[in-house]
């Protein structure tokens, strides 16, 4: 059964000729991700041509976030998307250590799907309900009883173990900022979202401890307000056709083979 394009928000704007589909944006996405990782692996971080790169890369892990509030909301089955989602960080996590170190068993961390599945998580935990208000609260796919007083110590928890993994707890910033201002429509998320992405360069630029200097060698980090215009011109429909169930079979299978094989060409395999 073909999903329907969905209408996520109500003011998405269905009429604008200038708008893009999930489908066409996460194209945007993987591309920008896989440029940026190219820049990793052969070009230096201190060159023009690989800043510029590393900044369209920093496009690809907030969009990803985005859609996973997305998928969340309207995936069919969310017991399978949290298999999917775990199955792949594992794949993914041998593929993204063999990337970084040359070799399948190395510390190292793991890759942003780990964060990701991290990051659902969250959002699952934010949504689970106590018994009592189950009927109203929980989740429509299933969840477990969870005090709200417990709730946020446990999504600071799950944070602090994505710090394990690429992109670490600013994949969870940015999955919740989308999911809390999800109910008040993409221009909400898109200013919510502005301010986590300032959190990142910050951050990055370690400008809370007068490390100036870094913002030379981190330019690229302001790459990650790229993603605005995007969440603006988002048309909330699924698009993709036909393709549309079988690309997300081919995003899972691109992000750990594509780190393959750029690792085996810089190894001169």
């Amino acid at each position: 059964m073909e999903h329907p394009n969905i209408i996520q928000h109500s003011n998405t704007r269905t009429r604008n000729p200038f708008s893009l589909n999930s489908f066409q944006i996460k194209l945007i996405a993987i591309l920008a991700m896989l440029l940026d990782h190219i820049a990793w692996k052969f070009l230096p971080l201190d060159s023009v041509s690989g800043q510029c790169l590393h900044l369209v890369g920093r496009t690809t892990a907030p969009v990803m976030c985005f859609f996973l509030t997305e998928g969340y909301h309207h995936t069919r089955n969310l017991r399978k998307y949290f298999i999917r989602l775990g199955v792949f960080a594992l794949i993914s996590h041998f593929a993204f250590v063999y990337f970084e170190t040359g070799k399948w068993l190395a510390p190292c961390k793991s890759s942003v799907i780990a964060a990701l599945l991290l990051s659902l998580m969250c959002v699952h935990v934010w949504h689970c309900a106590p018994p009592e208000n189950a009927a109203l609260n929980r989740d429509i796919h299933f969840g477990f009883p969870l005090h709200p007083a417990f709730r946020l110590p446990v999504i600071a928890l799950l944070a602090l173990t994505a710090t394990t993994c690429d992109w670490g707890i600013f994949a969870v910033l940015f999955t919740m900022t989308f999911e809390l201002a999800r109910r008040y429509g993409q221009k909400a998320q898109a200013r919510a979202y502005v301010l986590a992405a300032l959190c990142y360069i910050i951050t990055r630029w370690n400008l809370l401890s007068g490390g100036l200097s870094s913002i030379k060698t981190y330019f690229y980090a302001i790459g990650v307000l790229l993603p605005v215009p995007l969440l603006l011109i988002y048309n909330g429909k699924r698009g993709g056709g036909a393709f549309a169930d079988k690309f997300k079979w081919f995003f899972y299978i691109f992000y750990p083979a594509h780190m393959i094989i750029l690792a085996l060409i810089a190894k001169g395999v």
